[in-house]
């Protein structure tokens, strides 16, 4: 079989090596510039693993290639990977089946509660979407909304998907709607349950949710906990409400409530957007003095301790192996990329099998748009050695390309011998 590179590895050549990064699994490995070159001379010409072993004249030589060819496989640098079946295993999808919402959370991307995309589907048509997302066998799907538990269709949906679906069953909830008549049934049908608090008492969760919110929040954990919830996840937003009380957040997960916790970056759209003045982090002021300390202190850990690092390398799954479908069955590359210009179709209007798996979501301009903002592609990052590594989200990508930080920035990697 002949010698080719996988469509998801990128090199940066370093001084006399090169970087070999993998932004399918994450892997990445280091190779000399004459085995790159050697490399690519054999993909250019056709030849298989062996023919390339065997061109070598010593021994030592062709044990070498051998055990680098045998890496390289292993990191699924190159061969023929079947990235189809692996798309299969580990496809996540999250579906926000309703915009219907009994809260109206100042810092709510979805804007939910106010129909932005037009009215909600029929009981038929989601029935018709729930068939077409449970079709695919996905690895998990998450219900979201909106607000699930105030959609009138919640149990009937749920009912349903479990009918035919045995994967990881999530939810995505603000919590208040949970009680002591549903609590052990939510236990039972989800996988894990994701909870919304935004804030650590009344009074700081009442500045982005309304007011008796935080109360509500905190019975229906615990009513969750006592019917055996073993997969609960509590999540705060990072914004100028919440900020001081980001410790004081994980505290209270981790020792009252005996929960994980997640905080989750604020997001400038939807009522974010238009809350944006009251409720966006100021930004933080670095004075000239502060700058040189912190940059002489950086050099000095460096020096210490030698701090050179293999990087996260980027591997964002949006339209890969994660989907996001609104409530009017629109489908988009993940929660974070919901707007128009990322739009790549409709669950109603295709096949989702083959428009999922054989990539014809592809075709679409939402998908085009995406490719414009991956490392590799975006202006002031594709001439960049670090291009893989500062960002692991597109989402992130675009808010900083458009705000400004990818055109001044000046960041620099190290890498590990």
């Amino acid at each position: 079989m002949k010698l080719i590179w996988n469509e998801y590895v990128h090199f940066i050549p370093d001084k006399e090596r090169v970087f070999v990064g993998n932004t399918m699994n994450k892997d990445c490995m280091f190779i000399t510039k004459e085995c790159y070159q050697i490399l690519n001379d054999a993909i250019k010409n056709e030849l298989s693993e062996k023919q390339v072993i065997d061109s070598f004249q010593t021994e030592k030589e062709r044990q070498y290639v051998k055990e680098l060819f045998e890496i390289l496989n292993q990191k699924g640098m190159i061969g023929d990977f079947n990235y189809s079946e692996l798309f299969r295993d580990n496809l996540k999808i999250t579906w926000a089946f309703t915009d219907q919402c009994n809260l109206r959370c100042r810092h709510c991307a979805n804007s939910s509660g106010e129909m932005k995309r037009g009215k909600e589907l029929e009981k038929e048509e989601l029935f018709e979407i729930a068939d077409k997302i449970c079709a695919l066998h996905p690895k998990s799907i998450c219900l979201t909304g909106g607000e699930p538990l105030y959609n009138p269709y919640f149990w009937d949906i749920v009912d349903y998907i479990k009918s035919q679906f045995n994967g990881d069953f999530r939810l995505m909830t603000n919590g208040t709607l949970i009680n002591e008549e549903n609590a052990s049934k939510l236990a039972e049908q989800f996988f894990s349950i994701d909870i919304s608090l935004d804030g650590v008492d009344e009074e700081s969760c009442a500045k982005i949710r309304g007011k008796h919110v935080f109360g509500k929040v905190i019975l229906g954990i615990k009513l969750l906990k006592k019917h055996g919830a073993e997969r609960i996840v509590v999540s705060m937003v990072d914004c100028r409400a919440t900020h001081e009380h980001i410790q004081t957040f994980k505290d209270l997960c981790t020792n009252e409530l005996g929960v994980k916790y997640m905080v989750r970056a604020f997001d400038r759209v939807g009522r974010g957007e238009e809350n944006r003045s009251e409720l966006e982090n100021p930004p933080l002021t670095i004075f000239e003095n502060d700058a040189d300390e912190k940059k002489e202190n950086k050099q000095a850990s460096i020096k210490k301790n030698e701090k050179r690092y293999m990087p996260d390398v980027f591997g964002c799954k949006a339209a890969l192996m994660e989907f996001y479908i609104d409530y009017r069955g629109q489908i988009f590359p993940c929660p974070v990329l919901d707007s128009k210009e990322f739009l790549l179709g409709n669950v109603l209007q295709e096949d989702l099998e083959q428009y999922i798996f054989e990539r014809k979501y592809m075709e679409s301009k939402g998908y085009g748009t995406l490719l414009q903002y991956l490392p590799w592609n975006l202006p002031g990052c594709s001439d960049c050695k670090n291009q893989l590594f500062c960002y692991t989200c597109i989402g992130d990508i675009k808010e900083k390309y458009e705000s400004g930080i990818i055109k001044n920035c000046s960041e620099k990697i190290c890498f590990e011998n």
